[in-house]
């Protein structure tokens, strides 16, 4: 089968930033020998025929009449390719759909096929590329008299010959739309409202057509006028469903803006409707599923929205809904797989939420809040697992993506993902936990002790009474002798007593952080540089412990310890405060930690400790079991918390869950990364 010949077309003014990159898809695409590209200009002053003129196209010229059909159909009059490319400048196909352009018209049948159906993604190139709609669009069309170009201002190609014009869509067909970018979008506004008023003018009656209805309310949404928006998508809504489908996803969602602007806020209820009704004319229409999971988020229905995000991915899979009308839905994917991480993880299962969150953050690599729940929910994991996601996720990092990733990652428990991304400095505490040296990093906190001992000498000898608490944390013998301030340079007793705690509890953790035997190996050596409560606090992680010590203390260790130290460390944290004396005020607190770090292990012998057995305590205690992936125990104890008075939507929410008549299973199939 011969080549057909390609006829690449645009009309231009003043686009001089797009059209290098406008021809060179033009010459890849028009590569043929009786190929041609055919640029008309309709009044630029700036370099744009210059351009054109420098990469060998020689532009033609049409006098500007407020009308694009009657320019492009001057073009159209000119071209003698059997098929028309009728690209605009800021218009370009895909790396991925350029190489197989040509074939898709060479395997056409020339007899029947008269139209092709593509994908366009409208990206914002003021903004990473970042899109911002999907739609399709038909810029390929056979070159024939009766197809022709119609309406001045939002124009489309037309057949207008016997019978109906065959439409072949190629999914995998896809172009680059900037002009919607956001720098633009103003500008076009304001042109474009000229050009509709002069047409409505024309108008046989004062009604607007639902089309003009819908391009008005565009155009007034593009010019950042809310209420003139929705004025208008309020008059496009009540049109037909065959005629509003084009733009149904916009007219609804400017009605919706206006009223989450209200000062009141908008009505829950009345929202619900407008999407009900838009869900019914539009099935499944990801956009408005989209909005339903906003509103239902803050009311915590996770379960119905687990089912809407599965549907709004489902949808995006399904070219007769995604083909149905502009959607801003592929653009807002990475929200929905953010939701989904969050989900996962809210019900314990941490590798979906991995997945997803991995998901999220390839969508949108510089999103800090992405980042921060990525290291939130891989906190334990190693290095061999983490830096392949993220080498995928940012193949080449920049200053500002390593200054991103310390940030972030500084929040994760000491280890090689820590020492990788945030680069302490050598021999510091920090490197020696990342490095597993416990003993040195303890070595180190003793000599930063010792020079403590002299500064709380100091502050016993010349304020005795305000400087007595120091007893509870400085051996006798270190306590006396001193005359003088060890450097000059006094602190205030709150400001030493905050640096004692502070590195006793670097202690506890590097303690922690050891083996049962390298910890018997260095305890001689350790405790005597430490008194009570921090000895028995630290004794009690090992089960050594000979009394307990006050829930201020407890409370004071447990805060420091919590946030950087490994699971082993974590592990023995949850052993000492089972054995220490707190209150349930504080257990709650702890439990909730444990839970974000889902031990489901610590979590239920944290919750065997609180004394009163309400339904908050089935309540937690049946999210250990969630998260210890048995759902039927799970169950039995949220059950019981709803029958001692319990009535939350979360809590509903856990037994649909652990409902085996209700769980829902979902495949997804292959993603792109799974950790």
């Amino acid at each position: 089968m011969s080549m057909p010949t390609i006829s690449y077309c645009c009309i231009f003014k003043n686009e001089e930033k797009h059209l290098p990159k406008w021809i060179e898809c033009a010459k890849a695409v028009a590569c043929g020998e009786n190929d041609e590209i055919i640029a008309c200009d309709t009044g630029s002053d700036d370099k744009s025929c210059e351009i054109l003129k420098n990469a060998g196209i020689e532009p033609i010229y049409f006098e500007w009449v407020n009308d694009f059909s009657k320019a492009k159909n001057f073009v159209i009059d000119k071209a003698k390719g059997d098929w028309i490319f009728f690209m605009d400048c800021d218009e370009y196909f895909s790396d991925e759909s350029l190489p197989i352009v040509r074939e898709v018209v060479k395997k056409l049948d020339p007899t029947n096929a008269m139209f092709i159906q593509s994908n366009m993604i409208n990206i914002d190139e003021d903004n990473d590329n970042t899109i911002i709609s999907t739609c399709f669009h038909w810029r390929i069309f056979r070159n024939r008299p009766d197809i022709r170009y119609e309406k001045a201002i939002h124009e489309f190609v037309n057949y207008h010959g016997k019978g109906k014009g065959t439409i072949t869509p190629v999914n995998d067909l896809t172009i680059m739309h900037t002009g919607y970018s956001i720098k633009m979008a103003k500008a076009k506004g304001e042109r474009n409202l000229k050009l509709l008023e002069e047409e409505i003018a024309k108008n046989e009656t004062d009604e607007l057509t639902t089309p003009q209805a819908f391009y008005m309310a565009n155009t007034y949404g593009q010019m950042d006028d809310l209420n003139k928006a929705a004025e208008y998508a309020q008059i496009a809504i009540k049109g037909p469903d065959r005629e509003l489908e084009p733009m149904i996803v916009k007219m609804y969602r400017f009605v919706l803006a206006r009223e989450e602007k209200k000062p009141s806020g908008p009505d829950y209820d009345w929202v619900m409707e407008l999407l009900d009704e838009a869900l019914l004319r539009a099935p499944d229409q990801p956009d408005f599923l989209l909005d339903k999971i906003r509103y239902y988020y803050p009311r915590k229905y996770y379960y119905e929205i687990e089912n809407l995000c599965h549907k709004y991915i489902k949808s995006l899979g399904n070219p007769t809904i995604m083909n149905r009308c502009e959607s801003q839905a592929l653009g807002n994917v990475f929200y929905i797989y953010e939701v989904l991480a969050d989900m996962m993880f809210h019900r314990g299962q941490v590798i979906e939420a991995r997945r997803y969150i991995t998901l999220a953050l390839k969508e949108r690599p510089k999103s800090v809040p992405f980042l921060q729940k990525f290291v939130s929910y891989f906190r334990y994991e190693e290095l061999s697992i983490i830096q392949p996601i993220m080498n995928e996720i940012c193949k080449t990092p920049d200053k500002e993506d390593k200054e991103r990733f310390k940030s972030c990652f500084a929040q994760m428990n000491y280890g090689d993902v820590y020492l990788r991304y945030v680069k302490p400095k050598n021999n510091t505490f920090e490197y020696f936990m990342c490095k597993g040296l416990y003993s040195k990093a303890v070595k180190l906190c003793e000599k930063e002790l010792i020079e403590l001992f002299k500064y709380a000498a100091f502050a016993y000898a010349k304020f005795p009474n305000e400087a007595r608490v120091f007893k509870a944390a400085v051996p006798t013998n270190y306590l006396t002798g001193a005359k003088k301030c060890p450097t000059g340079d006094e602190m205030s007793i709150k400001d030493l007593a905050d640096k004692f705690l502070d590195v006793l509890s670097r202690i506890i953790m590097a303690c922690y952080s050891m083996t049962d035997d390298e910890f018997e190996k260095n305890k001689n050596g350790i405790m005597k540089y430490l008194t009570s409560p921090a000895k028995d606090f630290l004794l009690a992680g090992f089960g050594q412990a000979t009394q307990g010590v006050q829930l201020e203390d407890t409370k004071s260790f447990y805060k420091r310890v919590i946030t950087k130290g490994n699971r082993n460390c974590i592990a023995r944290l949850a052993k000492t405060i089972q054995v220490m004396p707190v209150n349930d005020e504080f257990l709650y607190e702890a439990i909730m930690t444990y839970a974000e770090y889902k031990d489901p292990q610590s979590m239920y012998n944290l919750t065997q400790k609180l004394e009163n057995k309400n339904y908050d305590y089935h309540i937690l205690t049946g999210v250990a079991f969630l998260y210890a992936n048995d759902p039927k125990n799970a169950r039995k104890h949220f059950v019981k918390a709803r029958e001692l008075g319990a009535d939350t939507q979360e809590l509903r929410d856990f037994i649909k869950m652990t409902d085996p008549a209700e769980k829902i299973v979902i495949n997804l199939g292959k993603q792109d990364l799974v950790a």
